[in-house]
């Protein structure tokens, strides 16, 4: 039943293309103007914005629930009931793209199998529901008997289905919707009936995509979301759930068909509880979590060189990793620049070692200032330098690669293709982790040096964190050696943040205070909330967003509230023909 549902429901509209031509046209609302400079923040990759005041909307997809959007949509539609902890856990998380996000509408396939398990879930829920019926306040249900039970689906359909839906049905809807519960009580009960169709509901694709149709109007070229659509793209980016009460009456008295509402409903949201929790997954995804956790785990780490790590070390620096970046960018009042500057941890005793710090006596992680000399924000986080690490030694080549791709929007082009291997096993046991790795790229030929000069040169300034993210002024060779960390490194092909640093914290520093790095946090954070690959069109939205997140410091919250104003995210493209 379900997979006839699901059929056809796995592409985008616009034809799912990739074109980068924008929309014509004026915008109804007051977008503030783009600074002179503000196309020109990455010297790799200027954007482009040949008509500020267009709407400047790209090709746009539907894209499919998230499996967290889609058990926290189950669990607020059947609220009070309650439902299993463990509800969708064995739904397939997906691929990641290119930038580490997994929601990207080009990388959601549906399986048979993930039919199968959303056919499963969308039952047991359904069984739940009419378990617990009276707890759902629907009118004239649970139903008495047979004779009440087209009363009881008359309201489901007047009140739950919406909800589902995210919209009202239209009269087709409502009527097949009505015709399926009738065949069902005819054939096997009302109950049955009754249950069914609560089935069905939640196993739409109205309900499983975020359907798009918009709202027909003056502009040929780009169509207005209508306001239960905004509602459902407001909810979805910031509490991952279904949209709530207050937000769907927002939408159905014509609230939301301003910039100024939909800012009026960001501001009442941003103070939501469930908001860390969905824009912590942006977070994460951006700053490559998982990556970080398969090298961090103690299995994973050499025994013989770090016998001091173990499982409750690791657990100790993966939640205060959790915790900084929580308190630093998701918080009130959190940024980039705090993300890429703070000198605070989250520690407790079995941390304190990596962090060079008394143990606060207590299992619990407990805030502490550390040496601003030693230690400056995210890059230096234990599990940060640990989870960018061998077994043996640390990797300056993932550090380096991960400043250029997730914070300066530069990454390094591919390496070439029959590159000849140098491994570091076969190099003197008296070399140091630096000095190997620049033998081997001198080894490998120009191709490799090239583009291993510029990563290497940022790698090479976390040389004084180790495999398990400890501070070293000396590295233990392979034969036991002591040898001097040389931690010099430079940057350069950037706007704003080129130089040569004797180590890390100098050049975070410039990072943290580049607006290059802010402009790539925006483009970070408007893949993940378009769930698809930036275009030439989205040149304007980006520069004018990210001149509010510049004034404002790196603000996180500036970048959301002057995000959801843009004409790309209350807009879409026609479908294709």
């Amino acid at each position: 039943m379900l997979v006839l549902f699901l059929a056809g429901c796995t592409g985008g509209a616009g034809g799912g293309r990739d074109q980068g031509g924008g929309a014509a046209g004026t915008d109804p609302d007051n977008m503030p103007p783009i600074g002179a400079n503000s196309l020109e923040r990455n010297p790799g990759s200027t954007l482009v914005c040949d008509d500020p005041d267009a709407l400047n909307v790209p090709a746009t997809a539907f894209n499919r629930l998230s499996p967290v959007e889609y058990v926290n949509t189950l669990r607020d539609l059947v609220d009070p009931i309650a439902l299993p902890l463990d509800l969708g856990s064995d739904l397939p998380s997906g691929t990641v793209d290119a930038h580490g996000f997994d929601n990207n509408w080009k990388i959601q396939g549906i399986e048979e199998k993930s039919v199968e398990q959303i056919e499963s879930i969308g039952h047991n829920v359904a069984t739940l529901a009419m378990t617990g019926l009276e707890k759902l306040r629907i009118a004239g249900c649970p139903a008495r008997d047979a004779a009440s039970a087209p009363a009881c689906a008359d309201a489901i359909l007047a009140t739950f289905a919406p909800r589902a839906f995210r919209r009202e049905l239209e009269e087709n809807e409502r009527a097949r919707l009505r015709t399926y519960f009738d065949t069902s009580s005819k054939a096997w009960g009302h109950e049955a009936g009754l249950s069914q169709l609560f089935e069905v509901i939640l196993g739409s694709p109205q309900l499983l995509y975020k359907v798009e149709r918009g709202v027909s109007g003056d502009e040929p070229e780009a169509i207005r979301l209508s306001g239960d659509e905004i509602a459902t793209r407001l909810a979805y980016l910031l509490t991952a759930t279904t949209p709530d009460a207050e937000l769907r009456e927002a939408a159905g008295q014509g609230r939301l068909d301003t910039a100024s509402g939909v800012v009026e409903q960001f501001d009442r949201l941003m103070d939501g509880e469930r908001l860390t929790a969905s824009v912590k997954r942006f977070s994460s995804q951006w700053l490559r979590f998982t990556k970080l956790g398969i090298a961090l785990p103690a299995g994973q780490k050499d025994k013989v060189r770090f016998p001091l790590y173990n499982e409750s070390i690791e657990k100790a620096l993966t939640e205060g990793m959790d915790r900084f970046v929580e308190e630093t960018l998701l918080a009130e009042g959190g940024s980039v620049e705090t993300l890429l500057s703070s000198n605070k941890a989250w520690v407790n005793d079995a941390s304190a070692a990596i962090y060079d710090v008394k143990p606060p006596g207590k299992s619990e992680l407990v805030e502490v200032a550390l040496d601003s000399k030693r230690r400056r924000g995210f890059l230096t986080q234990g599990a940060v330098m640990a989870g960018f690490a061998h077994a043996a030694v640390h990797a300056p080549i993932q550090r380096g690669v991960f400043v250029l791709d997730a914070l300066l929007c530069s990454p390094p082009p591919a390496p070439p293709p029959n590159i000849p291997t140098a491994a570091a096993s076969a190099l003197s046991d008296t070399l140091s982790t630096r000095q190997k790795t620049v033998m081997i790229h001198e080894k490998q030929g120009a191709a490799c040096q090239s583009c291993h000069e510029r990563i290497d040169a940022i790698g090479f300034a976390f040389e004084n964190y180790d495999g398990i993210g400890r501070w070293q002024d000396e590295e233990t060779a392979a034969n036991g050696d002591k040898i001097p960390v040389d931690a010099s490194s430079s940057l350069s092909e950037t706007l704003d943040a080129d130089g040569e640093f004797p180590n890390a914290i100098p050049m975070i520093e410039k990072l943290s205070a580049s607006e290059q790095v802010k402009q790539c946090f925006v483009e970070n954070f408007m893949r993940f909330a378009f769930a698809r690959d930036l275009h030439g069109a989205d040149g304007c939205a980006i520069a004018r967003v990210t001149d509010a997140v510049v004034k404002d410091g790196g603000s996180f919250r500036s970048l959301i509230r002057e995000f959801v104003k843009t004409p790309a995210f209350r807009y879409r493209t026609p479908s294709a023909n």
